[in-house]
């Protein structure tokens, strides 16, 4: 975990259908590079890339670059809620049985809506 040209190889376990291994990877990467410490910040910090990866994914998503698609993993907090600014309308990520000590990182089901959801990805639209 260094820079750029990193950040989608923590999450392209999704891409192989193994989305758990990207959570693990975030969870392990993310503790270690992103902390206090005076070599807490990775990298290169330059117009705030490796802030916005740290940020989405404290959320639980990564955005991939020119496509629909927020790869999902447990964010790192109980919930979080987004705001659209101009909807005004809020989603939320619920992280169900949260584990305050990131030992079960794993999705084990999850809901849009209510109704079950079994993508490891979501869109715009949410």
């Amino acid at each position: 975990m260094g820079n750029e040209p990193v950040f989608l190889t923590v999450y392209d376990y999704h891409y192989a259908g193994r989305p758990g291994l990207s959570a693990s990877r975030a969870h392990a990467y993310i503790p270690s590079s992103f902390n206090a410490t005076h070599s807490g910040l990775p990298g290169n910090d330059d117009s705030g890339a490796m802030g916005s990866f740290l940020a989405w994914s404290l959320m639980g998503l990564f955005p991939n670059p020119g496509q629909n698609v927020y790869l999902i993993i447990p964010p790192f907090f109980k919930a979080v809620a987004i705001t659209h600014p101009e909807t005004k309308k809020t989603a939320t990520i619920r992280n169900v049985n949260f584990d305050k000590t990131y030992k079960k990182i794993y999705i084990q089901s999850a809901k849009l809506n209510g109704k079950p959801y079994t993508k490891s990805w979501i869109g715009h639209e949410f």
